[in-house]
Formats: structure tokens, C-alpha cells, sequence
């Protein structure tokens, strides 16, 4: 799939709790049939208990003073547990706004420990096969 080189949405980067990327400009926003954001991530895991990664397009209205959830929803989520996972995920990004970033949540039942996540995001100008 071809990705935009000049674009990163988000370099490789390991996280061990919710992160939210840099913004990412889009001047005109996205085209008429929209792009997406893949996700690359490997080496997810928890020492003990169990937990989930959940990753988010945020898009901003105001040219980044505030951003609002764009793609929620359970298939961008990632499931950890104490062995280590990879895979890649495909968020959706369809907006006329300037702004958008990736997030990353981390949400678990208090159980999880050492959790840790690497992953890159990358834009994306056909939809996934």
C-alpha cells in the first residue's frame, strides 16, 4: 500500500501508558474519498494481569487548541497480555478540518503491569485490502 514518505503520523515510538501524537497538518483536509491511518505495532505485552491499547484519529475544529475523538470504536483496539503481540491496524480519516493526531489509550481492570506498546503511524491514500 502506498504511503505518503513526507507525512509521518506518528514515527516509531514505544509507550507505556495513553499518548497523544503530534499534529499533523492537512491544509485542505482529506480528499473526497478520504485516507487512512495505518498503524504498524509490535512488541505489546504486560508483565501480569491484562490490559488493552486502544488506538484513536482525533481531528481538530480550531486548528489544534482542542481535539475530538474520530474513530472510536472495539476493532482498534489491541489486547495485551504477557506475550508479546504485533500486528497493524486501519483507522479511517475522512475530514475537512486542517488538524488531525493519533492517540493512544491504555485502559486495564487495575490488574496490569509493565505495559508497553511500540508502534508507527502512517497515511495511507487507498483502503486496505
Amino acid at each position: 500500500m502506498a504511503t505518503d514518505a513526507l507525512i509521518a503520523v506518528q514515527a516509531s515510538t514505544t509507550q507505556t501508558d495513553s499518548f497523544d501524537g503530534a499534529d499533523v497538518s492537512l491544509p485542505t483536509g482529506t480528499p473526497r474519498s478520504g485516507l487512512w491511518v495505518r498503524v504498524l505495532y509490535g512488541d505489546a505485552s504486560v508483565s501480569s494481569g491484562d490490559g488493552h491499547f486502544i488506538f484513536n484519529v482525533e481531528v481538530s475544529h480550531d486548528g489544534g487548541s482542542t481535539y475530538f475523538l474520530h474513530t472510536p470504536g472495539d476493532e482498534y483496539t489491541v489486547t495485551l497480555g504477557t506475550d508479546a503481540v504485533a500486528g497493524e491496524i486501519w483507522l479511517p480519516l475522512e475530514t475537512s478540518d486542517s488538524k488531525f493526531r493519533l492517540s493512544v489509550v491504555f485502559t486495564d481492570d487495575g490488574s496490569a503491569a509493565d505495559q508497553t506498546i511500540t508502534y508507527q503511524g502512517d497515511l495511507v491514500f487507498g483502503r486496505p485490502s
